[in-house]
């Protein structure tokens, strides 16, 4: 897998919300990128049953990886109160992308 300048990074983050929302069954889907994690495995592990991996890619410089993840909130388990603080407890970054 070739990695991603920054250019094309910041429009692939910038378009999930667009490319993947068909995807998620709820009225509400929410997306992220996650960043500074090992593998996809490892973010996966970190997700409730509401959010899945919509995509991974390397990104310049270093071939960092970048993990597109999308869901819905749901019984508490929401994205800012949930997801991030769990994922941040691994040393892994999340950042909510705006829709």
């Amino acid at each position: 897998m070739k990695a991603q300048t920054p250019e094309v990074t910041a429009r692939r983050i910038a378009s999930a919300p667009a490319h993947y929302a068909g995807m998620i069954a709820h009225p509400t889907p929410r997306f992220a990128a996650v960043r500074g994690a090992r593998t996809v495995r490892e973010v996966e592990a970190y997700l409730p049953a509401s959010y899945a991996v919509m995509e991974s890619f390397e990104t310049l410089p270093g071939g960092r990886l970048v993990v597109i993840i999308g869901g819905y909130d749901n019984a508490g388990w929401t994205l800012e109160g949930y997801v991030m603080p769990r994922l941040a407890s691994g040393w892994i970054a999340c950042e909510e992308i705006p829709a």
